[in-house]
Parts: C-alpha cells; sequence; structure tokens
C-alpha cells in the first residue's frame, strides 16, 4: 500500500482528534490534515511569537491569561490588547460607551449598594471607637449593605495621630465617599472630619445622607437640615429608613 493509501486509510490524527468532513482540511495535492491540530499549533505559535500577548487584562484586571488586539469597530484602528472576553463585550454592544454606562448603572442598581459609615470619635478611647464602628457595620451589613469604615486597616492607640499623615487619612476616605451610594453620619459636637465628610457627600458627591444625632444643638443645625437627606435619633432608625427608601 502506498504512503497516500496509507493516509487516506486513517481514521484519526496522531493526536486523536477524528478525521471528520469538518475536522478535516485537504490540500492541493489531496494531503489531509487535523482542523483542531492546526488551530492549537496556529495559537501556540502565535503566543510564541507574541509573548507581550499574555499578561493581565487592563479592563477586568484578571489574569494572567492570553490577550488579544483590540481593534475600533468602526474605524478598524487597533487599540491595544485585552482579554477574549472583554474583546467580545465591547464587540456586542458595539463600543457604545452609553450602553456601558447603562451597563454599570443597571448593575450598581441591582449590585450590593456601598455606605460610608461616618462617625465623630473624638474624646472616645480606642476600644470604643472600635466597638461602635464593628457594632455599627455588623448592622448595617446585616441588612444587604457593603460598608466602608473609616478605621478599617488602622491600629487605634495612643500614638495613632502619630502613624498617619492627615492627606493618607483624608484622601482614602475621600476616595471611599466617592465610591459609595449611601451616607450614614454620627457627627458628635467636636466631629470636625464628620461634618466635612458630610458637606464633601452631599455638595461634592450628592449621594443621600442619614445622619444619626441625639444633641438637639447639631439635629436642628441649618446646614445638617440641609444636606442631609434624614436626620433621626438613633441608629436602628437611621437603619430603617435606609432599608424603606434605598434597598
Amino acid at each position: 500500500m502506498t504512503y497516500a493509501a496509507t493516509n487516506r486509510a486513517k481514521t484519526h490524527c496522531l493526536h486523536g482528534h477524528k478525521f471528520t468532513p469538518e475536522n478535516t482540511a485537504v490540500n492541493k495535492k489531496g494531503g489531509r490534515s487535523c482542523r483542531q491540530c492546526s488551530r492549537v499549533a496556529h495559537k501556540k505559535y502565535y503566543r510564541e511569537q507574541n509573548p507581550e500577548l499574555r499578561g493581565f487584562c487592563p479592563l477586568c484586571k484578571r489574569g494572567p491569561k492570553v490577550l488579544v488586539r483590540d481593534h475600533d469597530h468602526l474605524s478598524g484602528k487597533q487599540r491595544g490588547h485585552i482579554c477574549h472576553s472583554c474583546n467580545l463585550l465591547l464587540g456586542r454592544v458595539g463600543d457604545d460607551t452609553d450602553t456601558i454606562e447603562s451597563l454599570k448603572k443597571y448593575l450598581q442598581f441591582h449590585g450590593k449598594k456601598k455606605i460610608y459609615l461616618s462617625g465623630g470619635i473624638a474624646g472616645l478611647t480606642p476600644p470604643e471607637v472600635e466597638d461602635f464602628f464593628l457594632q455599627t457595620q455588623k448592622k448595617l451589613e446585616a441588612i444587604g449593605l457593603k460598608v466602608l469604615s473609616p478605621i478599617r486597616g488602622k491600629k487605634l492607640d495612643a500614638e495613632c495621630i502619630q502613624k498617619y499623615e492627615p492627606n493618607e487619612i483624608v484622601t482614602r476616605d475621600l476616595n471611599d465617599i466617592g465610591q459609595c451610594d449611601l451616607m450614614v453620619a454620627y457627627p458628635s459636637t467636636k466631629s470636625i472630619g464628620t461634618f466635612m465628610e458630610i458637606f464633601f457627600a452631599a455638595y461634592v458627591k450628592h449621594i443621600p445622607i442619614v445622619v444619626v444625632a441625639q444633641n438637639e444643638h447639631i439635629r436642628a443645625h441649618y446646614w445638617i437640615r440641609f444636606f442631609a437627606s434624614k436626620v433621626v435619633s438613633t441608629m436602628d432608625e437611621a437603619i430603617k429608613h435606609i432599608r424603606d427608601w434605598y434597598l
């Protein structure tokens, strides 16, 4: 039997793939090859020739994995390298930024909302501060909120003021507020930082704020009443209002 006849008699390729009509490529001389093996070899060669195309996707931040060339679907201009999933997503929405923004808002609305917990800690001991934030955070998480607490990751002790730079603290707090959908604030008469956070959340970020204040002067103050979406006396009242109005 000739080599050509032997080759034609084969039912599977060297790697065990069946020679079906869909999986068989025939060249000009009549030789057969496995399409599945050809695809694997092509991808391997492509990765070897383009080592920079393996890494973390700049959009979803996942990886390391194979990245593909992304292009503008109108002009065809190459834009960069992203993962296959993100490339498909951009293709499905036609690169339309309005649709992408709508998707973001849709997911935010139906996803777990974030709330910033702002509290006056002046005059409290470190254990009292930790207990207040921990207990309040548990109550907020119990109604399905993701809580960003300003004390997370901090070691609270007598020297904590000297441990952190003012810019370090304020920058993170402002960034946290900017990520949140809501704020609950518990100011005391000495809470300068809490009042600043209320102003930033309302006037700059325009997010709803529920103020918990037992002090009548704070409750009745024009600025608090102007910027707060709701002013209540207890944290339990605040949680009920948040659950009824925003969840």
